[in-house]
């Protein structure tokens, strides 16, 4: 007789304790249904997270929190299968609050049962992660809205890490590009592979301004000829993208080979035009009206 005592003076401390514990998980709605899923307690993390008060909230059932999609679908009745098979059934989901507000949680559902394996009920904790949520899906439409304008741009764009050591720029890799990027720099597949790997032999300079653009963070407009680039002419901005210590330089550039090939023809022809008009000594030259 004073055995089975000690047990039911066990079992309610642990019952005190329970209690004990629940009210003070505040981030945390904490709940138990009996084994028809019909609600049997209540902590105030139900009223912070689901908006019910305690009165109106024990003997409701279990379902009233679930979507009406998620009724429909036996979504309820299939967590608590799952958590008398195994144990528990965690999930992620919209439930509904009391004013009919959706809202995205992580919860568990666990399978209480005696030392006989009789089921007892179930205890049910959710977590809000609605603002979490929220944050992931405006990270992804932000993504998705810099994905959409890095690749809508005719202007080859890369992101490169620079490897330095003492002071000197030994290497840069290519951490992400856009589609405009292979036909404007020639480089192909070039994400995630070093510069010296893609082209050995590619000059100095190139090397030099990138790791000053790292080091100081001062961004520079100038314009290179890429011998290793099949001898193309660029215009380039570069500028320094994240803390200094990842030492990534964002470079947005234009071929403008055509360009320089019309500027170096036209500086050629003045060239020429110069020369003969100096040294043109005996003749005179003459303006010829052809209208008259």
């Amino acid at each position: 007789m004073s055995e089975e005592i000690q047990d039911i003076s066990v079992h309610t401390d642990r019952a005190q304790l329970y209690e004990l514990l629940v009210s003070e998980l505040r981030d945390f709605a904490v709940f138990l249904t009996d084994t028809a899923g019909t609600i049997t307690s209540w902590n105030p993390g139900v009223q912070r997270i689901l908006g019910y008060a305690q009165a109106e909230w024990i003997g409701q059932p279990g379902t009233s929190i679930y979507t009406s999609e998620d009724r429909a679908a036996g979504i309820p009745e299939r967590e608590m299968s799952e958590a008398v098979r195994n144990g528990r059934s965690p999930f992620t989901r919209y439930l509904q609050r009391k004013d009919g507000s959706r809202l995205f949680v992580e919860g568990t559902t666990i399978a209480l049962k005696n030392s006989g394996g009789k089921l007892l009920g179930f205890s049910k904790v959710i977590r809000d992660l609605t603002q979490r949520k929220s944050g992931e899906e405006a990270l992804r439409e932000g993504d998705e809205r810099y994905r959409t304008l890095f690749d809508s741009i005719d202007q080859g764009f890369c992101i490169i890490e620079m490897r330095i050591e003492a002071g000197k720029p030994l290497d840069y890799r290519f951490i992400e590009v856009n589609q405009a990027f292979e036909k404007q720099s020639t480089l192909i597949n070039a994400n995630g592979r070093w510069m010296r790997e893609l082209r050995p032999g590619h000059e100095e300079r190139w090397f030099q301004v990138y790791r000053d653009v790292a080091l100081t963070g001062q961004p520079i407009h100038f314009e290179q000829r890429g011998q290793e680039l099949e001898d193309r002419w660029f215009e380039l901005r570069a500028f320094r993208i994240g803390p200094p210590d990842q030492r990534r330089v964002g470079v947005l550039f234009t071929d403008i080979s055509e360009r320089k090939r019309f500027e170096l023809a036209l500086r050629d022809s003045e060239e020429r035009l110069r020369l003969f008009a100096e040294n043109v000594t005996d003749y005179a030259l003459l303006q010829v009206d052809t209208q008259t």
